[in-house]
């Protein structure tokens, strides 16, 4: 097998790149199975985008990483970084950034025709285009732990926009994705992307939509969990395609929290829309357009509460017989559901709006005691109850919670809704008092 060995651009003794070692093309081209580029700390001022190709193997992957504060800045040129026509690449502990002075439109880190990529502990931002850009037929791609941010496009975009090229079988999961420009999204799958995650995100401040999902052209459906979306200028979450949608917490959007369609290319087929918390939002908090003939749509327990404005509209053609309405909590307008639905005996029920949280003003939409959330779900087969909630704490299958919370004692117990990464374990890091050789009731909320 392959020796692995180290390729340094920077001296070791020097946080500053000299000259004659900062030509960052030259030194990682060719890449070959087993190799470790390390960039020591320092900023590498690119005058012309990089390319990165390498096949690795699982037994030997070629891994690209930052020791130390390690920035990539382009002076000029479209794309900052290209990874094309990869295999097993690892790139960890990078900031890709456009220079100031670099007029361009690019792309700060752009992944094409490759599979078992692997993006962590990545900054990117501010650029002067898409920050993340998934192009031509990749799968297996995982990003976790990466901050995006200040970006004149996109996020994260994946797809050719027709479903010519797309990306599948991956994982975005950890993202601070925020300050996208006018018309821009924060993370968006475009039509034939299949079988992507996106869970535990944090997206805020966007100029177009939070977060996207597009048809599937009938492949794996795509999953959005556990992700805090506000601040969108349109919907927080937009699922035009076939998707399940739990566990988010979406708010303090100018357009709709979640908006639900078929899209353009007819395949909405078994998009389940569970379990989120939906609140504050300048149009309906949830909007459904012409679900009505497709097999396998779902929209049950959710929290929807916009008191003073608009919670629920279903359009003439938003849903029919084979559609499942159940189980959710609603405070506002609800327009376009029939009196009498026979999906469920009870489509929704009446929420105490803002009431039912601990403090909305403060982004803290975890339960109450005695909130017309709790045990409110519709625990059947048909609504998928999730083992855990939006803190990765265990659901109870047989009287779930409405929303994206299950109330587990007074206060919330998780990580609390804040600009940065969510940390999914602060549910699991929490201590129990033992005091006297006693233990905690936790479950009540006391003191120990």
């Amino acid at each position: 097998s392959r020796r692995r060995h180290t390729r340094s651009l920077c001296d070791w003794s020097s946080d500053v790149c000299s000259s004659d070692l900062d030509d960052v093309g030259t030194l990682t081209a060719a890449l070959q199975p087993g190799d470790e580029v390390v960039f020591t700390a320092g900023t590498y001022t690119l005058p012309e985008p990089v390319t990165w190709t390498g096949l690795g193997t699982a037994s030997e992957p070629i891994v690209l990483r930052g020791q130390g504060e390690v920035t990539l800045e382009l002076s000029a040129g479209w794309v900052i970084a290209y990874v094309t026509g990869s295999t097993f690449l690892t790139i960890e502990n990078l900031h890709f950034r456009s220079a100031e002075s670099n007029t361009e439109s690019g792309s700060g880190l752009e992944i094409d025709d490759s599979s078992d990529i692997t993006v962590k502990d990545v900054e990117i931002g501010p650029v002067n285009g898409t920050a993340l850009y998934l192009s031509g037929n990749n799968a297996r791609i995982t990003v976790e732990d990466t901050h995006i941010h200040d970006s004149w496009g996109n996020g994260v975009y994946a797809g050719c926009g027709d479903a010519s090229c797309w990306t599948e079988d991956s994982v975005l999961t950890r993202l601070w994705v925020h300050d996208t420009a006018e018309d821009r999204n924060g993370i968006e799958l475009d039509p034939g992307c299949q079988g992507v995650s996106i869970t535990d995100s944090v997206v805020y401040r966007l100029g177009g939509y939070g977060i996207v999902t597009d048809s599937t052209e009938y492949g794996d459906r795509n999953s959005v969990e556990g992700n805090a979306v506000w601040e969108a200028i349109y919907a927080g979450i937009y699922a035009r395609g076939s998707a399940l949608v739990r566990n988010n917490v979406v708010f303090n959007t100018s357009g709709n929290g979640l908006l639900l369609t078929d899209g353009d290319r007819g395949t909405a087929q078994d998009t389940v829309v569970s379990f989120n918390t939906i609140a504050d939002t300048g149009e309906e908090a949830v909007e459904v357009h012409d679900w009505a003939g497709y097999t396998g749509m779902v929209l049950a327990n959710n929290v929807i509460a916009n008191p003073t404005g608009r919670a629920l509209y279903f359009n003439e053609t938003g849903y029919d017989d084979t559609t499942y309405i159940s189980g959710n909590v609603v405070t506002g307008l609800v327009d376009g559901l029939a009196d009498t639905y026979a999906g469920a005996d009870a489509p929704y029920v009446d929420g105490a709006g803002y009431h039912d949280f601990v403090d909305a003003e403060t982004w803290d939409f975890y339960p109450v005691p005695g909130a017309v959330v709790i045990d409110a779900a519709d625990p059947s087969a048909g609504t998928f109850v999730p083992e855990t909630d939006f803190n990765g704490g265990p659901r109870d299958g047989a009287a779930p919670d409405a929303g994206a919370y299950e109330f587990d004692g007074e206060g919330n117990p998780g990580w609390a809704i804040q600009e940065g990464f969510k940390d999914p374990d602060a549910w699991h890091a929490r201590t129990d008092d033992v005091q006297g050789g006693c233990c905690s009731d936790k479950d009540t909320g006391g003191e120990a």
